[in-house]
């Protein structure tokens, strides 16, 4: 068992006339506080605020199988993307505005959305009933299409490592995990001695990791050894478990929905840091400190790998650039505009670096919002501002 393990503290639960099957959160209004974004069997959907406070809720198609809320064409706003029985995957505003669909040729059990290929724009990934694993890009057009060996249950696209594209990672019905790259090349992470129902990725400081829902109401966390790092016991089916969002100024624990039966439950689950680890811990320094361009990243070979034949027209990597969206703190350069400041460049709450997009917004002196913690970007550190 490794050293570190996760707590789980419930924030709150709700309940709902029929047993809930997608949740997502994201900041949906475009304030300072994310929203939890529900779907239920009683065809409708609600929004939460953190507090566990019901904003408002509407009727939603029933045939819908998998949602989720995310900035996928744009960086700034959230837009709503959900696949359904009869395998159209839609995109739509979230006033309701239909952007695109697409029709597939099997149901959807699954969908996702991060950067695969580094280029600084959103995929979309899609689990199928026919054992199809497909990947769209932002605007609807299937860029990849593998097959894997059997029925998947859920996929997540995980947290992009040091010179590693963001992984796909897959569960499948016999509870095995795979990890999936952009080509197609898929290998066996673990295997889970539940029946697995729902996967999503989450990011610790130092440590990434994947929450299992499943068929008995475990909810499980795995370092990506296969090691368990913590697990909770729902008791009722889980059928969804949501990407996690950091709570402001802290890099140890993050909120997650989950949906068990007819309830909600919003979870804090904490990374339990041990006595050396917290002697070991870096100061915050005050102002990040600007270093040379990043070198290009290369993709890295996974040792033990299990071919599939993609369809060619799969997105082929684009190498680094100094203006890279999405682009972490540490080991990255941006250089110094004139008369700008780096306090425009990167989030005060969790270091990430903002977009150019959401840069101008501030110098135009409008707010814009931290995809990765929620908290408001400013040009300085005046909360007046």
């Amino acid at each position: 068992m490794p050293a570190n393990k996760v707590s789980f503290k419930v924030l709150w639960t709700r309940k709902a006339a029929k047993r809930v099957y997608a949740c997502s959160i994201s900041n949906l209004m475009g304030d300072e506080n994310p929203e939890i974004i529900v779907c239920s069997f009683d065809a409708t959907m609600r929004v939460y605020d953190l507090k566990g406070n019901e904003l408002w809720s509407t009727e939603f198609s029933p045939e819908i199988t998998a949602f989720i809320a995310a900035p996928i064409t744009k960086d700034v706003g959230v837009e709503l993307l959900s696949g359904d029985v009869n395998g159209i995957v839609r995109l739509m505003s979230k006033q309701g505005n239909l952007l695109w669909q697409v029709k597939l040729r099997s149901p959807v059990i699954c969908v996702d959305t991060g950067d695969m290929t580094d280029d600084g724009k959103k995929e979309i990934i899609v689990g199928l009933q026919n054992q199809k694993l497909l990947v769209l890009d932002n605007m609807g057009a299937i860029n990849g299409e593998f097959e894997l060996p059997e029925p998947i249950v859920g996929c997540t696209v995980g947290r992009p490592a040091e010179n590693v594209l963001a992984p796909l990672f897959v569960v499948l019905k016999s509870g095995r995990v795979i990890s999936v790259d952009h080509t197609g090349q898929w290998q066996e992470r673990f295997a889970l001695k539940e029946i697995p129902t729902c996967i999503t990725s989450l990011k610790f400081r130092s440590m990434q990791a994947l929450a299992v829902g499943t068929k008995s109401g475990l909810l499980k966390v795995f370092d990506l050894d296969g090691n368990v790092l913590g697990e909770n016991n729902l008791g009722e089916k889980i059928r969804c478990v949501n990407r996690e969002i950091r709570p402001p100024r802290s890099e140890t624990s993050m909120l997650v929905s989950v949906g068990a039966g007819e309830r909600l439950i919003l979870f804090e689950i904490q990374k339990i840091t041990s006595e050396v680890e917290k002697l070991l811990e870096p100061i915050a320094a005050s102002t990040p400190k600007m270093i040379g361009k990043p070198a290009s990243r290369k993709v890295t070979k996974l040792l033990t790998s299990q071919p599939v034949t993609p369809v060619p027209g799969v997105i082929a990597r684009q190498d680094s650039i100094t203006e890279r969206k999405g682009g972490q703190l540490e080991g990255t350069s941006y250089e110094t505009d004139t008369g700008s400041d780096w306090k425009y460049k990167f989030c005060r709450g969790c270091g990430k670096a903002i977009s150019p997009e959401q840069r101008q917004r501030l110098l135009d002196g409008y707010r814009s919002f931290c995809e990765v913690c929620g908290i408001p970007l400013l040009p300085s550190d005046d909360e007046s501002i």
